[in-house]
Order: structure tokens, then sequence, then C-alpha cells
């Protein structure tokens, strides 16, 4: 690229260079620098990677599970999700999507009341704002989720689903049950800066990304809960 620009040695240099391609991507570096058509844009987690979390378990009947809720940001839908640690792997799957949010707070209040042992996950500085609110007057009792930790599960999940081994083999840390979707928002989803870290960018996205966060969320409840309190001891003389 560099013998090739014109402003090579006059206005820009080889860190300049390298500058750009560190904020622009290969994508937008070749278009920008190299006058070169590519793809409008370059998916942040590689379809490889995806499909090679992907798996048919299901989450079993009466384990600790931690809940994930997130609104599209033109608020056109809601998606729930859940996901539970199985032989210490982290398993998410999408539990419901719908239009609307309406429905949504009286879903998960019902789902909070038949799973004792279960965190719920809600950013709420954002369009889940007001699923929240109608939570918390319901008494379903959130997890305490900041920008902070927000930003925290974004690039945890990443990690999750992109990890490789020493050999360079895939070998993503979460198993993602199948769902058109999740599958959709994975595709669409894009970056947002946050100071030096980032998380899902709702409006930089190429479309909704409420299965992803909302899947993004239930994994950092599940990876957060406390230990199940143990049964209490009986003893009786004999």
């Amino acid at each position: 690229m560099a013998a090739a620009h014109p402003a090579y040695g006059h206005t820009i240099d080889h860190a300049a260079l390298e500058a750009a391609l560190a904020q622009l991507g290969p994508g937008g570096f070749a278009r920008a620098y190299g006058n070169r058509r590519t793809s409008s844009r370059e998916r942040v987690i590689p379809a490889e990677c995806e499909t090679a979390a992907e798996t048919t378990i299901e989450i079993p009947a009466g384990v600790p599970v931690g809940f994930g809720v997130a609104v599209a940001v033109d608020r056109s839908a809601t998606a729930i999700a859940a996901t539970a640690i199985i032989d210490g792997v982290p398993v998410a799957e999408i539990v419901e999507h719908r239009p609307g949010t309406a429905w949504a707070a009286p879903y998960v209040a019902d789902l909070a009341g038949t799973n004792p042992h279960h965190g719920v996950a809600i950013d709420r500085f954002g369009p889940s704002s007001t699923v929240a609110d109608e939570l918390d007057l319901a008494g379903v009792e959130l997890l305490p989720i900041g920008t902070r930790d927000v930003t925290t599960a974004s690039a945890d999940i990443y990690d999750r689903i992109t990890h490789r081994d020493e050999a360079g083999e895939l070998a993503p840390r979460i198993l993602l049950r199948r769902d058109p979707a999740l599958a959709a928002a994975i595709a669409a989803a894009a970056w947002r800066q946050v100071g030096d870290a980032r998380t899902w960018g709702r409006r930089t996205s190429a479309g909704s990304i409420a299965p992803l966060e909302a899947v993004t969320l239930s994994t950092y409840a599940a990876t957060h809960l406390p230990a199940p309190e143990p049964a209490p001891m009986i003893w009786t003389g004999q």
C-alpha cells in the first residue's frame, strides 16, 4: 500500500498508515487508502466462529439460569435470552423474540417466578429502560448493571465466541442454541466505543442486535450468579 500511495513519504508516513489500519480495519483501510472496492461492512464476529459455537444442547430444567432482556433501538421488538452453566461452559439460547415491548416485563416476571435461582440483567441506559422500570414496579429484582458492566459483558461474549486454542483452532468458550434472530443479530453487529472500552452499537450495527444484546446480558447474569444456598441440615436425635 505504501509503495502505491502518492502521498507516502510526503504527507503520510508509515506510522500514519498503521494508525489508519488500526482505526478503519482491513476493509475500510483498503477503501480509503487503496481505492479498492470491498463489501460495505465486515462482520465483527466471523461466521466460522459463530458456527463453531452452535449447539443443540438444551438448558435443563431446574438449573441456575441468567436471563437477559434487550429492546431494539427502534423499539420494534424485544428479545429475552437465557444462559446456564453446563459442565463449566455457558449455554445460551433465545427464549423469546417478539414485536413490541409491552409483553416483555410480564414474561420476564413469570420466568423469574418459576426459576428459584436466577438473575435478570437489563441495560437501564438505553431502550430497555422502560422494561426495567416495569420489572422494578413488579418487584422483580434486577442485577445492578452499569455501563462498565455492559462493556465487560460485550468483551466477554466476543472473547468466548471467537476463542482459539494454543494451536490456533476455533475453541469457543460458550455454546449458542441455533436461532435465526440471533444469527441475524450476530451478522449485523458492530462496535461502539465507550472510552477505551466498547460495546455493541445499536445505531452503528446493520440491523437490530437485540438478540445478541440479550445473550450478552444473560451470559453476564449467569456468570455472576451467587452460589445457591446449601439446603439446611436437619439433625434428629436417636
